[in-house]
């Protein structure tokens, strides 16, 4: 047990030695790949407006005569707003839409479901359309596009006469993707992730002798030991002084 626990000690005293030796190496990967992510979120990702109106669609059979909507009305219109839900993404409503925006001219049914998003409160008639696009008066125009078709298409077919656009869309001022922030700290996530790796891997590849515990291991003879010195070091030795003098004898002698 003793053995297992030295050996575990070891092993988090390298892998702490192989972080903090090598701190300012997974620092620059980490500010690399936030540079990265910052070229690639500003120059090659083209940014996104997205556009929503609110509809409420209510069904003229759940209604009483005075108007009001009785708890088994409002249980079969919220369980109606799964159709209406299915229906908005239908060509039956987008290619009407497309039709009336200019603008979109050539774009498919397919093209615009991808961009189209549905939402709806558990507990209410109404729901929202939400349209992307990278103009955002073009979002707009799909969006309200989008809800005109989709009011024409539920009279037509389920015979709903009650819709109602509560809150027309707008073009938006400010985009919605990408996500500059997110996109950095996915970036310096990455890059520092890269640092760690890249670096245990070197020290699990490197097969120098770094302590003289290692030879005591093998048990093998140490037979001497060799201070690592930095050239300022050397350069105050007596080796540069000797190699200095053999030199001017050695030019004397010329």
């Amino acid at each position: 047990m003793k053995d297992t626990q030295e050996t575990q000690e070891i092993s988090l005293l390298e892998i702490l030695n192989i972080l903090t030796s090598n701190i300012w190496k997974i620092i620059s990967t980490t500010v690399i790949g936030i540079v990265l992510a910052a070229l690639v979120t500003f120059f090659l990702m083209t940014p996104k407006y997205t556009s929503t109106t609110d509809i409420v669609v209510n069904n003229t059979n759940t209604t009483t005569s005075e108007n009001t909507i009785t708890q088994a009305g409002l249980q079969a219109n919220l369980t109606l707003l799964n159709t209406y839900q299915s229906l908005v993404s239908r060509p039956l409503v987008l290619e009407p839409a497309i039709a009336a925006v200019p603008e979109a001219e050539g774009m498919t049914a397919g093209e615009l479901a991808e961009n189209v998003t549905v939402s709806m409160d558990s507990d209410s008639l109404l729901f929202t359309i939400s349209v992307e696009n990278e103009s955002p008066f073009m979002a707009a125009n799909l969006a309200n596009a989008i809800a005109a078709s989709f009011s024409e298409v539920v009279k037509d077919v389920l015979q709903v006469e009650n819709v109602a656009i509560v809150t027309p869309a707008a073009p938006s001022e400010a985009p919605t993707s990408p996500n500059i922030l997110l996109n950095l700290i996915i970036g310096g996530l990455l890059g520092l992730i890269i640092g760690v790796v890249y670096q245990f891997i070197k020290a699990m590849l490197d097969n120098s002798v770094k302590s003289s515990d290692i030879i005591e291991e093998l048990d093998w003879t140490l037979l001497g030991t060799i201070p690592e010195m930095n050239k300022s070091k050397i350069d105050d030795t007596r080796f540069k002084a000797t190699a200095t003098s053999d030199g001017a004898r050695h030019r004397r002698r010329v």
